[in-house]
């Protein structure tokens, strides 16, 4: 079974044009066997063909994908169960605002990998926004 990535569509903010990885990055997971699916964006830092050029597949929601990379939260009914999904999260420090996000990833068995502890041997973050 061929592994899938999937980098979402920025839609918390209307002006966000960050994404979680480049087509650089893309090109190199690709050349390892690995699919790596885009969601379309005219916002985003780097064009549609770059990805398109670096192997990646655009494709609209919802993404096929094992794991889904995004920067900001996600809406509480993009998930799906037994996914993974990598984003800053804002529920590490107990954020009230995202406590429901949080608990219906817990109760759909959604795995959550939270930028913010990503951190090194002496526990400093190593992604910052």
């Amino acid at each position: 079974m061929k592994h899938k990535i999937g980098i979402r569509y920025e839609d918390k903010y209307l002006m966000e044009r960050r994404v979680a990885l480049v087509p650089e990055h893309v090109r190199q997971l690709v050349e390892k066997g690995i699919e790596i699916q885009v969601v379309p964006s005219e916002k985003r830092v780097f064009k549609d063909d770059e990805y398109r050029r670096a192997g990646a597949v655009l494709r609209a929601e919802p993404l096929d994908a094992d794991v889904v990379l995004g920067v900001k939260e996600m809406p509480i009914d993009y998930f799906k169960a037994h996914k993974t999904y990598i984003f800053f999260s804002h529920t590490i420090k107990g954020q009230s605002y995202n406590m429901p996000l949080l608990r219906n990833m817990m109760d759909h068995k959604i795995n959550l990998i939270d930028y913010e502890r990503i951190v090194d041997t002496q526990g400093r973050r190593l992604i910052f926004f």
